[in-house]
């Protein structure tokens, strides 16, 4: 089934094309790649608890979602380039403090050893004293064996988080790397963008109508604090693609596989047991391009281990 349908973003109000390709099964007893039109978009599970707006007509939903998207007339986001007291350059004093942090981070992503990495800053700088740091060059050569590096440019900037500093090396993982380079996202809003995924793939994915995605984006969207707004602009497409892409490549293949499963097994295995696992299997062989949520999640990963997240998850790294 090949089918096109225009959907008007109630985000950006831009028109797309988007094409829906459901692959055909070649077996005639894989059923679990097969789904109607209406369902083609969002996993449909079944279980006692309905979807908030399920049962809406198009009209309500519509009034739902214009008064959740009025709550979100705001535009958080980076400062604008004259904004002189934004853009700030590190004194003398900052940019000494900020490569003595930046070196600490860098020799415990460089310990081999996990309990070495959980050392805390205060001990860390008994054995690595300011003097040993710079006279070391405060360890920059360890990143180029880091899939991670200090963004030279974003180290000039004193109102700037360490966290936004770190950026992710462009390995071809991402094809939006560039863009996501230069979003500079605080740590609180990367935080914020990965809940905000999560929370809505969990809301959606009994749904079967689209605009049940546009209802709960901007309702879930509106309890946020810090994530910046051209973030969820950009995220709510790839949202869709990601959960289409599953809906259609993963689904299929999964059921291809578990269809010759069930042909040629000679154990008795549950069938629920062996195609999640079938389904664990499809994900790591098919190749996905990576999204902002992909991106985000390893970042934070990342500074998780080499200290920039302080224990309170939601208190921002010292950058002045």
């Amino acid at each position: 089934m090949r089918r096109q349908m225009e959907v008007t973003s109630a985000w950006t109000g831009e028109k797309k094309t988007k094409i829906q390709s459901t692959p055909t099964s070649a077996c005639g007893d894989i059923g679990e790649a097969e789904e109607d039109d209406a369902s083609a978009m969002i996993i449909v599970q079944e279980g006692p608890e309905q979807l908030e707006g399920l049962d809406w007509d198009q009209d309500t939903l519509d009034e739902k979602i214009d008064w959740y998207l009025q709550l979100q007339q705001l535009n958080r986001r980076l400062p604008d380039n004259d904004d002189d007291d934004f853009w700030v350059h590190c004194d003398d004093k900052q940019r000494r403090e900020m490569n003595q942090r930046l070196a600490l981070c860098r020799i415990r992503a460089h310990m081999i050893k996990e309990e070495h990495r959980e050392i805390d800053d205060a001990n860390l700088k008994a054995r690595y004293p300011p003097n040993v740091l710079e006279d070391n060059g405060y360890f920059k050569l360890y990143e180029n064996k880091f899939d991670w590096y200090f963004d030279p440019q974003y180290c000039n900037y004193a109102r700037f988080q360490d966290y936004q500093r770190l950026m992710l090396r462009n390995n071809g993982e991402y094809e939006e790397w560039e863009d996501y380079r230069k979003a500079c996202s605080t740590l609180e809003g990367d935080q914020e963008f990965v809940q905000l995924w999560e929370k809505l793939l969990s809301n959606t994915k009994r749904s079967k109508i689209e605009s049940l995605v546009f209802y709960h984006m901007p309702k879930i969207t509106a309890e946020l604090s810090y994530v910046f707004t051209d973030r969820i602009h950009y995220g709510f497409p790839e949202f869709m693609w990601s959960v289409q892409f599953d809906n259609t490549w993963y689904k299929y293949f999964a059921g291809f596989y578990f269809g010759i499963w069930k042909r040629v097994a000679k154990q008795k295995a549950e069938e629920g047991v062996a195609y999640q696992l079938i389904m664990e299997a499809v994900k790591k062989f098919i190749p996905k391009r990576k999204t902002y949520y992909n991106y985000a999640k390893k970042k934070l990963d990342i500074a998780k281990e080499i200290g920039l997240i302080p224990l309170d998850p939601y208190k921002s790294s010292t950058s002045t």
